[in-house]
């Protein structure tokens, strides 16, 4: 884990209908660590996620990812920096194979210009070729290589959750946001996701990660941000969390801000 703030949200607020969603929160993300995201539901924790990778516009406040203001930017332009983000229900190319969904997901390298395309052929097929040689290796870890020719929409969910985290590893980013991973995935396949985590994190990816199991929060994250009433109220290793008494009553519902 890098001293190297990687992300760092400030002061972001957004409101909806007159109800404030996410109040003055801010917090950090080192690079290289495993961050967790942690707090009650209706917390404000994937309100600010949506903040953070341009799903939703905030009220103010700054996102700054390696060092540039993500605030205005669409989506697809924070994804484009280097930051992607995942989602409470999965969402794969059900019509696509698990190899083709990797590909769909790889680095566009020389294949992102059709013009360039006619005239070096040579290159493009070379490109697809080390496509395919990264997809099979990372399926092979993450365990679904057996499944490359499968259609993704016929996996189970915990399948799903899998290729998503290899869809990952195959974009390689430098910040992956990861909206609850293990809801709706059994005890075996959490297991997997467990080492996916730790896969993701040896290939130098950062994480922040929503999550309610605090005991794997608590296995796999350097540090963790608790949220209460929309804002963000402590940040620390899960043992120095437990000894707070404000993050204590947020757990049980009475949320003390200083």
């Amino acid at each position: 884990m890098s001293d190297t703030v990687l992300l760092k949200v400030s002061g972001l607020t957004k409101s909806f209908g007159g109800v404030e969603a996410v109040r003055d929160c801010s917090f950090s993300v080192q690079e290289g660590s495993i961050t967790g995201l942690i707090g009650s539901n209706g917390a404000g924790k994937s309100t600010t996620v949506n903040l953070i990778s341009g799903f939703h516009k905030p009220d103010r406040g700054s996102v700054r990812f390696a060092d540039e203001e993500m605030v205005g930017h669409s989506p697809d332009q924070i994804a484009a920096r280097g930051m992607i983000r995942t989602f409470q229900t999965t969402r794969e190319w059900g019509s696509l194979t698990v190899m083709e969904n990797m590909l769909v997901a790889a680095p566009s390298r020389g294949r992102d210009s059709v013009w360039r395309s006619l005239f070096t052929p040579r290159a493009i097929a070379r490109s697809d070729r080390e496509d395919r040689r990264t997809a099979r290796s990372i399926l092979g870890e993450i365990g679904l290589l057996g499944l490359r020719d499968h259609r993704a929409g016929e996996l189970s969910g915990g399948q799903k959750r899998l290729l998503e985290f290899a869809r990952i590893m195959m974009a390689r980013p430098r910040l992956a946001l990861l909206d609850e991973p293990l809801a709706g995935v059994n005890p075996v396949l959490a297991e997997r996701i467990d080492h996916a985590v730790g896969y993701l994190r040896s290939s130098g990816i950062t994480l922040l990660i929503i999550e309610h199991n605090l005991g794997f929060v608590e296995a796999v994250c350097d540090t963790a941000v608790v949220m209460a009433l929309g804002t963000a109220i402590a940040t620390g290793h899960m043992d120095e969390l437990r000894k707070s008494p404000a993050v204590v009553d947020a757990y049980l519902g009475v949320a003390t801000v200083a």
